[in-house]
């Protein structure tokens, strides 16, 4: 039986098609400064006084990352029935928020659905949402309130283009979307903010989609620009009841 082959440089197609090569995140200079710093970082978030530290869902994605494509970490043999070579592939952490090799997966294998499988061949039109520095502690540790804005936001700009499409004499249309929820902005403060991908214009009964009549960007009413009240006194109950309201 032939050795499994753990890594191989990529052969030109000319010479027999491509050899699998295997991901080295150990040689990675993310890799090496967390696997350098991590337990100093951990104990300099840790509260003297009261042993309080980071949240468990934010070191344990730390401790995974560095566990992620390394062989003694977990591993699996493949076998290629063209080749007749056997392959050993290291487990993957799976992560969600920090590990670029699971998030840029996750995000191809994400686009590919929504291309492929969700999204019409419509134009579509993206909307960005943030929220005030007073808000975004509160919506990164409650799932409801956070839900609770992207519908009062969404609901909005669905209105608006049904009044657009009602003053044009098109009544009961339907609008469809897709939202992203980032939690961190460039820098990785905390800064929940919502991607939404709106189909731009609606679905009329026996008609294709129907597009406003001008390409220009909507005049969203202004409240969309800030939460409605019930989001800003959700947030300030999430507050008033140990959430905190200082940013990161």
């Amino acid at each position: 039986m032939a050795a499994p082959v753990v890594g191989a440089r990529v052969a030109s197609p000319g010479a027999g098609g491509f050899v699998y090569s295997r991901r080295e995140p150990e040689k990675t200079a993310l890799f090496q400064v967390v696997q350098q710093h991590l337990l100093t970082f951990e104990q300099q978030w840790t509260d003297k006084s009261d042993g309080h530290t980071l949240p468990s869902f934010v070191t344990d994605e730390l401790h995974d990352f560095l566990g992620c494509g390394i062989l003694a970490r977990g591993l699996a043999q493949l076998f290629c029935p063209t080749c007749h070579e056997r392959y050993v592939v290291a487990w993957s952490c799976k992560g969600r928020g920090f590990c670029p090799s699971c998030g840029g997966r996750r995000m191809n294998a994400g686009a590919l659905t929504l291309v492929d499988h969700v999204l019409p061949e419509v134009p579509i039109r993206q909307f960005v949402l943030t929220v005030p520095f007073p808000l975004r502690f509160p919506l990164a540790f409650d799932g409801k309130l956070l839900g609770q804005v992207l519908r009062i936001f969404t609901d909005t700009v669905a209105a608006n283009y049904r009044k657009r499409m009602t003053d044009r004499g098109i009544a009961d249309g339907q609008c469809g979307a897709v939202t992203v929820i980032q939690r961190a902005n460039s820098d990785l403060r905390l800064s929940p903010h919502f991607h939404v991908l709106q189909l731009d214009g609606l679905y009329a009964l026996g008609a294709t989609v129907v597009r406003p009549s001008s390409t220009r960007r909507p005049d969203l009413p202004k409240k969309t620009s800030r939460p409605s009240s019930s989001a800003r006194a959700s947030a300030s109950s999430a507050s008033s009841n140990g959430a905190g309201s200082s940013p990161w």
